[in-house]
């Protein structure tokens, strides 16, 4: 997708305040400085503390896909791993709770009290603290079907009931459904075994060599084809 920066920035914007909002609520007042950068030869985004302020610095690209990758070491995670087909408001939402995480791990007002809620030492990168907060970002605002900043799930009438999309990532053949009656997520082929990945009702699991990818669809997805 092509960005339209008064458009991207408004949702930055509005989705780090409930973000934001909600941190403060566990770990103490935070309020961080938010820099959004629509440089093309930028790859990179930050998260951190600097000048006495926590902050995310976004690397916004020209596109955009509406998959979001995540770091190869917990990129399976069904809790904080890659997104695939979910849209550019989601897909940009995990990387605004990814850099938030680690602003929120290492403001010295913050990371304290994370440190306590979670029991993990306060390590830099993308250690046990990190991903308690960040895994608590993802499910409470992104690994969630309703979320008010995501219509393109949400009475949409443009969107058919289902479709199809195949492709391959990191050795893994993917099958992505949509249902926006019942449920969505993804069906992916791995090591010649059908799995599930259910995004809705946060299931992920292999199923029975017995299961066909129409009969998963049909079991899990309610699609009649």
């Amino acid at each position: 997708m092509m960005w339209n920066q008064k458009k991207i920035t408004k949702f930055i914007l509005d989705i780090s305040q409930h973000m934001n909002l909600y941190l403060s609520g566990l770990y103490g007042e935070f309020n961080p400085d938010i820099f959004i950068s629509f440089d093309v030869n930028r790859k990179n985004s930050w998260g951190g503390y600097k000048n006495n302020n926590p902050y995310i610095s976004l690397a916004i690209p020209d596109k955009i896909s509406d998959n979001y990758f995540e770091y190869v070491s917990f990129a399976t995670n069904h809790k904080i791993g890659d997104l695939y087909h979910v849209g550019w408001r989601r897909s940009l939402g995990a990387l605004i709770a990814h850099e938030l995480s680690h602003a929120i791990q290492y403001y010295p007002l913050t990371k304290q009290l994370a440190y306590e809620k979670y029991s993990c030492e306060p390590i830099t990168g993308h250690g046990p603290l990190w991903k308690n907060i960040y895994g608590d970002l993802r499910e409470k605002f992104i690994n969630i079907p309703d979320y008010s900043l995501y219509p393109k799930f949400r009475n949409n009438k443009k969107i058919k009931d289902w479709r199809e999309d195949n492709y391959i990532v990191r050795d893994r053949e993917y099958h992505i459904y949509y249902n926006t009656k019942n449920t969505y997520g993804t069906l992916f082929t791995q090591n010649n075994k059908l799995h599930i990945k259910d995004l809705f009702h946060n299931i992920e699991m292999e199923l029975p060599v017995s299961y066909s990818k129409k009969t998963a669809r049909q079991e899990y997805f309610g699609l009649t084809r």
